[in-house]
Parts: C-alpha cells; structure tokens; sequence
C-alpha cells in the first residue's frame, strides 16, 4: 500500500514539474518574441532617414545569420515562418518604383544606398507577422514630398 501511495505522489510530482517548466518555457518564447519585435516596430510609426534604414537591414541581416537562416541559390534568405526576418525598400525615381530586397543592399549596394538616399526620409509601409506573432517581413517606403 505504501508502495502504490508512493507511486502516486512521485507521479503527480513529476507532472507538476512537467506542467512548470512548459509554462515557464512558454513564457520565455513569448518575452523572446516581444524583446525581437520591439528592435523593429520602434519604426513602425516614425519617419526614419536611410542611414536608419541601412541600420535595420543590419540588424536583420545579423538576426538571421545568429538564426542560422538558410539562402537560396540567389543568396536570399529563405523564409522559415518561425526566426526569420525579411525587409525590402521601395524607392521612387522619376515616376519608376523599384523594390530592393535586404540581400541586394547589403550583399553589395549598402554604401551606394547610404551615399544617395542617406539623408532621405523613409516610412515603414508594411509589416508582417508570422503565426506566433514574430516579425517576418518590413517594408520601407520612400516618402515623397
């Protein structure tokens, strides 16, 4: 008898340290995920020049090489739904849209981008969340006055 009792009360001891470290896992997921987007929605509502905007590209860039996000054959980083990060920046010149994507800038065209629209003002258009609610993809728009 003693026995079964014993049994019993180390299983539902086992449960509840079971049960604990889930939530507390939980927990931590969510502060991660909340500590991430506040680095980027910090822009959301605020115009930024394009030295802040080559600034986020960085950051995201490192996010997903600390990730370890694979690239494509095309260098770009393939989106896992989970830890990944995308941005691109829509420039308008002389009438004509052009989309560059975070890889391009920074693979090559970063300091180009910084020479001509350094000092040029840009607001985050877009935003995307994946389904646990962590940033996935931003877009930067220029503003045209």
């Amino acid at each position: 008898m003693k026995k079964a009792v014993i049994y019993i009360i180390s299983i539902v001891i086992i449960i509840c340290v079971l049960i604990t470290s889930k939530l507390y896992e939980g927990k931590h997921y969510l502060t991660e995920i909340k500590k991430f987007n506040t680095k980027y929605e910090k822009y959301l509502a605020n115009e930024i020049i394009g030295t802040e905007v080559a600034s986020v590209i960085n950051q995201a860039v490192d996010d997903n090489e600390n990730e370890r996000i694979k690239k494509d054959e095309n260098g770009k980083y393939i989106q896992n739904n989970e830890t990944s990060i995308n941005i691109e920046v829509k420039i308008t010149e002389f009438k004509e849209e052009q989309i560059y994507t975070m890889e391009a800038l920074y693979g090559g065209g970063m300091t180009q981008f910084v020479k001509y629209y350094g000092q040029i003002p840009f607001k985050c258009a877009k935003v995307e969340y994946n389904e646990n609610k962590r940033i996935k993809y931003i877009l930067f728009e220029q503003v045209l006055n």
